[in-house]
């Protein structure tokens, strides 16, 4: 199971009204950030290769690949 940006901007909400160390808060909320555009990447990454599946008539594949962005 992926987390989603959804979940990771919720936990970072969370995260900052939060009453922990605020050393750590920044911390937290950075690696966060950074899962964040990770998980652009991927998708990204997922989309582009869903597309060089259409180019080649191997359509089934692209579908496949969609279902894990979408």
């Amino acid at each position: 199971m992926s987390i989603t940006t959804e979940q990771l901007t919720h936990l970072g909400s969370m995260i900052t009204h939060s009453d922990i160390n605020q050393e750590y808060k920044y911390e937290i909320l950075e690696f966060l950030d950074n899962l964040i555009h990770a998980e652009k990447h991927k998708d990204h990454f997922i989309l582009t290769l869903a597309a060089l599946f259409d180019q080649n008539n191997m359509q089934e594949m692209g579908v496949e690949c969609r279902k894990f962005v979408f």
